[in-house]
């Protein structure tokens, strides 16, 4: 009975696009890539970004319109249980954190948030790989460790400068300044009338 509640299930979800089997591919109803059931990354120009978001305990990665659903009420879009432990793309796990590998050559730097930065890339010379291991430096002789990501079908987004130009006007009030007439009371002396007596002969 369980067996056939849970074929049923599938069919749904198959019936309501839940199901792709793509794992590292951008979708079409979210922007991300789902890289594992529970991991996905944002995409930008189509591309996955390689900044892994972990769903919440219990939920898997959809192509669905909301990226993260229950695990009992869909199906995940990405069925690797994990993401390959022999790559460590886009994860600050250096020494010290400091940077991440990107593909088999290309570095970020990490700074202290944990986060690789695209704005701060760096490159392995010929013949040497992105190691996370490395002892000294970033890459290591290709001959002597292999890459810590392997993810070369990925693209990473190069930085972009934009430049705007406007001009700027700013417009400094005048300061000015308005008297208004204080009020002012006149008093005028009230007439007064002096009476001087007449002498009566």
């Amino acid at each position: 009975m369980k067996q056939i509640s849970e074929v049923i299930f599938f069919l749904v979800a198959l019936a309501f696009g839940g199901v792709h089997g793509e794992c590292d591919v951008c979708n079409t109803n979210n922007p991300v890539a789902c890289h594992s059931e529970t991991v996905y990354s944002l995409c930008i120009n189509d591309q996955p970004t390689m900044n892994f978001v972990t769903c919440p305990a219990d939920y898997i990665c959809t192509s669905d319109v909301y990226v993260c659903y229950p695990s009992n009420s869909s199906v995940a879009s990405c069925t690797n249980s994990t993401i390959d432990e022999s790559s460590q793309c886009g994860i600050c796990a250096s020494r010290n954190n400091l940077y991440a590998c990107l593909n088999e050559t290309t570095i970020a730097f990490c700074f202290t948030d944990g986060v690789p930065h695209y704005e701060s890339l760096s490159y392995c010379p010929a013949g040497t790989v992105c190691d996370l291991n490395a002892e000294s430096g970033f890459c290591t002789v290709s001959t002597k460790a292999a890459p810590s990501c392997r993810q070369s079908q990925w693209t990473t987004p190069e930085p972009t400068t934009t430049t705007i130009s406007a001009s700027t006007s700013y417009t400094t009030p005048i300061a000015t300044t308005t008297t208004s007439p204080v009020p002012t009371t006149i008093t005028t002396p009230a007439p007064t009338t002096t009476t001087t007596p007449v002498p009566t002969t």
